[in-house]
Formats: structure tokens, sequence, C-alpha cells
């Protein structure tokens, strides 16, 4: 089992409790019974409850290992003979060992994964193409991130949303569409800011662009309020990750004293850090110009004309800029009628343009949330036929 200790490209594996359970995993020196290491790896084995299939758990955790030969092969790059031969046989010692483990503590193997099947060096291939066609790691499983103390933390239950759950807005999606369509194909693309009221749909439409391009390499890195100041370091970052990058900052809204604004602008237009090519920044706001302007602005400030432009130039920066308008009625009542065929809803169209336009009326307007809303709520009345009051 110690010859897991010896990996050297693959070393990372034993930072997964079971691996490293079986790589210190040493007989009873009585030999009458388990030693306390290996009731340590068993325990490991059955609380995950892969007594029946250790092998394909160990190849996943291979598979998942982020390395320097799964970084180059995922980047287009061909890992040198050497790296290649030694990661082909830190494969080799892993599933060895798995091999010994369970003829030794009579755990299933389950069955071996495809793409581990063939001698050392043609399994290294074979995850090398891999890799390039779908990215390694955290990378290749999860598409959302959030930025936490100078990484990238994965969002294990992101929006699922789809580009045909989003109705009407044609026009915006298509130049949003058109920009990320030509980054993801490596042209120059644009950053850009989405304005408008709230609940038209600018978030979920990024969330679904998001889902409908993730297979092509697509990821989103979430920006909070605390991190606006950080988007270099962002961007310098998933520079090393070969993914396409989504740098998203949603619902950004900045005071005019605000010092994270010449930062912003800083990364918006680029400067010595240098020309980030695998990112773009993507915003949203309820505002056009995302900097908070007051009459106070103007009066106080000596060169008042100065300080204006310098708040209303953020926005400026941004190459694409796209209006979210609110809906009116025939655009609200389109939604909703859309949404309820998706939903299978049995209320009679002229009943069901009525109860929607109550519901925005109790709601407070019309709007694509308004109108999703509406919809999940009288579906739930349908589903336990009762009447939808509201």
């Amino acid at each position: 089992m110690n010859d897991l200790k010896r990996l050297t490209i693959l070393r990372g594996i034993l930072k997964d409790p079971v691996v490293r359970a079986m790589a210190d995993a040493e007989p009873d020196e009585d030999g009458k019974g388990l030693s306390e290491s290996e009731a340590v790896f068993l325990h490991e084995v059955y609380s995950r409850g892969i007594e029946d299939t250790i092998l394909e758990y160990v190849c996943q955790v291979l598979l998942d290992d982020e390395n320097e030969f799964a970084r180059q092969c995922a980047a287009g790059k061909v890992p040198s003979r050497r790296m290649t031969v030694e990661y082909a046989d830190n494969i080799h010692t892993a599933v060895v060992a798995t091999l010994d483990a369970s003829e030794r503590y009579r755990v299933d193997l389950g069955e071996m994964p495809q793409i581990f099947k063939g001698n050392p060096l043609e399994v290294a291939e074979y995850i090398a193409d891999f890799y390039r066609a779908n990215g390694y790691g955290r990378y290749r499983k999860h598409m959302a991130f959030r930025y936490v103390d100078g990484e990238l933390v994965p969002v294990e239950n992101p929006v699922r949303i789809r580009l045909k759950d989003l109705k009407d807005y044609e026009y915006e999606k298509s130049l949003i569409l058109n920009n990320i369509t030509g980054f993801l194909q490596g042209y120059p693309s644009l950053n850009m800011l989405l304005y408008g009221s709230k609940g038209t749909g600018k978030s979920s439409t990024i969330h679904a662009v998001l889902n409908e391009y993730y297979d092509q390499k697509l990821r989103l890195v979430q920006i909070d309020d605390g991190s606006l100041g950080k988007i270099n370091e962002i961007r310098a970052l998933v520079e090393t990750i070969p993914m396409k990058w989504i740098i998203f900052v949603d619902d950004i809204s900045m005071s005019g004293d605000d010092q994270r604004i010449s930062q912003l602008k800083a990364s918006l237009e680029g400067n010595i850090a240098g020309d980030f090519r695998n990112s773009i920044i993507v915003a949203t706001s309820n505002r056009r110009h995302i900097v908070k302007e007051t009459f106070s602005d103007r009066n106080d400030a000596v060169h008042g004309r100065d300080t204006m432009e310098e708040q209303l130039s953020l926005s400026d920066r941004f190459g694409i800029s796209i209006l979210f308008s609110l809906t009116d009625k025939n655009s609200y009542l389109s939604i909703v009628r859309q949404l309820a065929a998706d939903n299978s809803i049995r209320t009679k169209t002229d009943e069901l343009d009525a109860l929607a336009e109550r519901w925005a009326l109790v709601k407070g307007g019309r709007s694509p949330r308004r109108a999703k809303q509406f919809i999940e709520f009288l579906s739930s009345c349908e589903a336990r036929n009762i009447k939808p009051e509201f």
C-alpha cells in the first residue's frame, strides 16, 4: 500500500480520505486481526458506500485530480514525454494498489471505467484527450464559483435555468449570445453591462447562458461587493486555468465617493497588470449609470462637472450596454401565456390574463419575475384543485 506514498504527479490524490487511508493501511503485527490503520481504511470505505465499487471510486479520484499533467492537457499543450511516462506509472501504481486492497480486504472493485482500460501509456493518452475536451479538476465538474480567500470555491447548487425558460427579450438575448459565442471561439469580446428594472431577467439570462455553454468550457465567478477591488487578481488567477470565464458582478451599485470606482474602471479598460483574454466582466445594475449621482455631488464639488463625468464614465467603460426594460401589458401577458403552456396550466386564456393582471397589481408591477411567480402559484393551486386567491 505504501507505494501510494511515492506518487509524484498524482500526489494530490492522497488528500482524498479513502486513498490516504489505503496508503496508510498496514497489517497487524501479530496477524490476528485488523490493525487500527486497516480499520480506518475500511471505515472510510463503508462510510461512503463504496465497498462494491472501490476501483470506480479511486479511478474517479484519479480523473478529478488537479495536477500539472491535467492542467497542460486542458490548455491544449502536449506534456513532455518524461511527464507522460511518469503520469502513466502513477496511474498504474494507484490501480494496482486498489486491486491489492480489494483482494486483501474483500471489497469489490466494481466496473473499470472505459477510459482506464489499456496499458498505462494508452490510458495516459486517453485521459489527456479527455482533459483537452472537457477541462480538468473542479473546473470540469463545476460551472459556477465564488472567490473566497484567494481561491475559487465551487457553487454546489447553481441556478439551473435554461434559455428556453426565458420568454421574450429576444433582441437583448441575441446581443449577449453574439458576444459570448465570439468569446468562446477566441474572437475579441467586450465586457457587458445589463441594466434595467428589477425582475426583467438580467441575472437569469447570464445563468442561462452559462448552462447553455457549460460544455464548451464556459465558467462563471460571481463577485460580491467585498471583492470588487480584487477583479484583476481574480482575472490573473483564472488566466492560469484553461477555461473561458465570466467575471459576474450582480446588482452593482456605488456611491460617488466609493474608492472601488477607479479600481473597477482599471479592470474594465486594462492596465499594466495585463490583457486578460480568457475572461470578460459582466455586471448587472438597475441603473444605466452605475454610480449614484446626487444633487450634492453637483453642488458641493469644486469641480462639479469633472466629478459628474468621473461618476458617469464607469458605465461607459463597458463595451456593450444592454437595456432590459420593464414589460408593458402585452409583453407581460405574452410571457405569462408561454410559461403557462410550458407548465401545462389548465386555466383558460381569458381567466389566465385576468388573474395575471390582478397578480401584477397586487404584487406591484409587471415583469418576467412576476409572471414566473404567478405561474408557480397558479400551478400549485391547480395541482391541489383549489381556487387561486390572493
